[in-house]
């Protein structure tokens, strides 16, 4: 089975099925954290915090890019900083000292 990815700046943090890798993007992109619902517990920094952790990523800079399995980018988001370090227009940077 074919595998899609994730690259942050040009290098692949992560392999998974079309599904996973869109919906992880989605939520690294901050598109699946606009219209928050009462379910959702989490923060977009919470979370992006949390997926530091896991895939090893210190600081969410640059760009990160969704491949098809072919390595076609179908995908973009950029993440730019704001003056207090937060969200702004969902495009981010954070710079994660210690995770939680």
């Amino acid at each position: 089975m074919a595998e899609f990815s994730l690259r942050l700046n040009g290098q692949q943090i992560m392999t998974g099925d079309d599904v996973s890798c869109r919906v992880i993007f989605n939520n690294l992109s901050g598109r699946n954290f606009q219209n928050r619902e009462l379910w959702q517990t989490q923060s977009y920094e919470d979370y992006l915090a949390w997926m530091g952790a896991h895939l090893r990523v210190l600081r969410w800079s640059g760009e990160v890019t969704l491949h098809d399995e072919d390595g076609e980018e179908i995908d973009q988001h950029a993440f730019v900083a704001s003056p207090e370090g937060r969200t702004a227009d969902m495009k981010n940077v954070f710079q994660i000292g210690s995770v939680r």
